[in-house]
């Protein structure tokens, strides 16, 4: 079974991340690796003591769909790129 080594870039859309993607990018072209970017997002709760956590109607679905563009937009940008994209803890879904 062969296995396909790949570079796995997190990616929060700040200048580090993109400076990360670039270099990623560059490298796995010099070595015929493929990049994959990974972005997590979580949701906003409010809570209170004595109150149920909040969450406004609509919001998980307006964050996953607007995260889901970026990526896809800024995967595109640097040549069609695999794309993950997760809810939760970024530094569990990174490992």
């Amino acid at each position: 079974m062969e296995h396909t080594k790949t570079i796995l870039v997190p990616i929060d859309f700040q200048e580090a991340s993109l400076q990360a993607l670039a270099k990623a990018v560059e490298l796995g072209r010099q070595l015929d690796l493929s990049v994959v970017l990974l972005h997590t997002y979580s949701i906003p709760v409010v809570v209170y003591p004595g109150f149920d956590p909040i969450l406004t109607p609509g919001l998980p679905d307006e964050i996953a769909t607007a995260a889901k563009k970026a990526l896809a937009q800024l995967a595109e940008a640097n040549g069609g790129l695999e794309t993950v994209l997760r809810s939760g803890d970024p530094a569990t879904e990174i490992i």
